[in-house]
């Protein structure tokens, strides 16, 4: 088979043309300059085309169903226009008890770009890992892009840990869940952007925070399930980050009245989870959440800890929903997007919401 096409996409930065080659219409990356290997035209499976591939190369993915891929050069890999691909967990990487990874993002793949693919994690469950638990995981990266995504199911959809300078954007999330602790115990948070949490990781040193990151325009929707109770659910966390934008995403998990103890929030900024008594310090600092729309959700936004743990430098604007800000409840005026919101004091007892990210 041939290594490649040998065709070059020279555009301006910031740009995204269409083009065609062999009759096929593909998308041109922005400011891409590699050679173009398509799935499975010149590869048989992503993993192929990624061990192929070199730095600044763009992989194209066609019509079916593939096992994810460990990536560790800067690559960008696309979905065709229309095709739909899907990455599904049988033979994709694992980690974490065995569970399934879509894209497993590792040393040496800053500067990758994931756009346009379809991540199939829907089943995913205590007594069922083979969908993918995870639908893209990476670790102190930096200029990482995850756009125009769609991931069905899984527990964690995408994550960073330690991320510096990633853009999450127009990805729909449907059907995230949690594990409930029968097997496994963790996830129930669908875009998470957390601190390094292995052992002996300073979590005042920048190199192990995420730190100016772009959440924005994302759709997401989860349930809680009825026999989760160790834990509850976010649609978007912050653990420890610093100056992330957070704007115009719209996420439902909605309160489930057969399972009223769990609570699930659109927005969720803490320094602590995963059941450890000390929190990771210093906590959410110059946080901007612009025009989120949590309204459908338990809880539009909760900010945890006291004393300005996690409110340095916060930034609101314009989002809905039932905001708790350190243990003060604000109760939306209404849920339509743009209405300011009013405190109305500590409503019921104010626990913390308890998550557990996968690392």
């Amino acid at each position: 088979m041939p290594r490649a096409v040998r065709l070059r996409c020279i555009l301006p930065n910031f740009a995204r043309f269409w083009m065609v080659v062999g009759g096929a219409l593909m998308l041109c990356p922005s400011g891409a300059a590699g050679a173009i290997i398509r799935v499975p035209a010149d590869q048989p499976t992503l993993q192929a085309a990624v061990d192929a591939a070199a730095d600044g190369d763009t992989i194209l993915v066609d019509a079916g169903r593939y096992a994810g891929a460990t990536v560790t050069k800067r690559l960008t890999i696309l979905g065709q226009p229309g095709a739909e691909p899907t990455l599904v967990g049988a033979g994709s990487p694992t980690g974490w008890g065995g569970l399934r990874v879509g894209l497993l993002l590792a040393a040496g793949a800053d500067g990758t770009r994931i756009e346009n693919l379809h991540l199939d994690g829907a089943g995913v469950s205590d007594d069922d890992t083979e969908p993918l638990a995870i639908g893209i995981y990476g670790s102190h990266l930096r200029d990482v892009v995850i756009r125009g995504n769609t991931i069905f199911g899984t527990v964690q959809a995408i994550t960073g840990t330690a991320a510096n300078h990633w853009t999450i954007q127009d990805n729909v999330v449907s059907g995230f869940t949690a594990f409930v602790c029968r097997t496994y115990c963790g996830g129930g948070s669908a875009i998470v952007l957390q601190v390094d949490r292995s052992e002996g990781a300073d979590p005042s040193l920048p190199a192990n925070r995420p730190r100016n990151n772009i959440v924005r325009g994302n759709a997401i929707w989860g349930a809680v399930p009825t026999d989760l109770n160790a834990f509850g659910m976010a649609g978007i966390l912050l653990l420890s980050a610093d100056s992330t934008e957070v704007s115009q995403n719209y996420v439902a998990i909605p309160h489930n009245p057969a399972n009223p103890m769990t609570e699930a929030a659109a927005l969720l900024l803490t320094a602590g989870c995963c059941g450890v008594p000390t929190p990771w310090l210093p906590g959410v600092r110059f946080a901007t959440l612009l025009r989120n729309q949590g309204h459908d959700s338990d809880w539009g936004l909760i900010v945890e800890g006291t004393g300005g743990q996690n409110t340095e430098g916060l930034v609101r604007m314009g989002n809905t929903g039932r905001a708790r800000i350190e243990g003060v409840v604000e109760m939306s005026v209404s849920g339509r997007a743009g209405l300011r919101q009013r405190a109305v004091g500590p409503l019921k007892a104010a626990g913390a919401l308890a998550v557990f990210p996968l690392p």
